[in-house]
């Protein structure tokens, strides 16, 4: 059958929030601040510029992948990942956190999203426009591939600009990616050079299975299907250059 919406989703208010014991005494995460177990899963297609242009919706998307990066925090501090993890991303592209257009996280806890937005100096309050992990449950691999499918998306819908992600991982580590889409394909340069043989140290990474096949000078090109704002349902396709 075809769902019509995400499943697991709970109104809440901030009266009844606070009502919430924390899950450690004289602590402030609740389980209301915490996302829960769904099933789920996202794909993308390893194919040829051709192929791509001829199933995208809009051939003259293109999407650079321009910064990446891979950090890990101390022991039981996973949320506190992310941070490094993104600026390692934004400084390869040599951007800023001011300069994105889309900011999207993994986020299993509210509190992922605050620890960042107080280092970073992102805008709480523009972060996952279209939903997260908070939000749609926690169903493991396809969350990282998801949300960069949507970063592409969101970006598609401002006529272009810059989008980063960034999410934790197991391990207490965390991955960035940061995405141009641009609306005119330039060919064989979609990447910059640096970017070469950079792609390694993801490999394996089942929590992020989109970087296994952003190889250099790599398109992302985008088709988007009819959608319900509560079940974005979306297509990335991947051309090897």
């Amino acid at each position: 059958g075809t769902m019509e919406g995400d499943e697991g989703i709970n109104h809440s208010t901030a009266e009844g929030l606070a009502k919430l014991k924390p899950v450690m005494d004289g602590g402030t995460v609740t389980f209301g601040g915490q996302t829960h177990p769904a099933d789920g899963n996202a794909g993308l297609i390893v194919t040829t510029a051709a192929k791509a242009r001829e199933l995208s919706r809009d051939p003259k998307i293109a999407v650079r992948l321009h910064g990446f990066g891979l950090a890990r925090a101390a022991l039981a501090h996973m949320p506190e990942a992310t941070v490094p993890a993104a600026k390692q991303a934004l400084a390869q592209a040599g951007k800023t956190i001011k300069d994105m257009a889309a900011i999207k996280t993994h986020n299993p806890f509210a509190i992922n999203d605050i620890f960042f937005a107080r280092q970073t100096g992102a805008d709480l309050k523009t972060m996952n426009n279209f939903g997260c992990s908070l939000v749609w449950g926690h169903p493991q691999a396809p969350m990282g591939t998801r949300a960069i499918i949507e970063v592409i998306e969101e970006l598609a819908l401002r006529g272009g600009g810059w989008g980063l992600f960034t999410g934790c991982a197991a391990g207490d580590t965390a991955m960035a990616v940061l995405a141009l889409n641009d609306h005119v394909l330039k060919g064989a340069d979609l990447l910059p050079g640096w970017l070469t043989g950079k792609l390694s140290d993801f490999a394996g990474l089942l929590f992020f299975p989109l970087l296994c096949t952003a190889l250099p000078d790599t398109v992302l090109a985008l088709t988007r299907a009819p959608w319900d704002p509560t079940l974005r349902m979306w297509k990335a396709v991947t051309a090897c250059l």
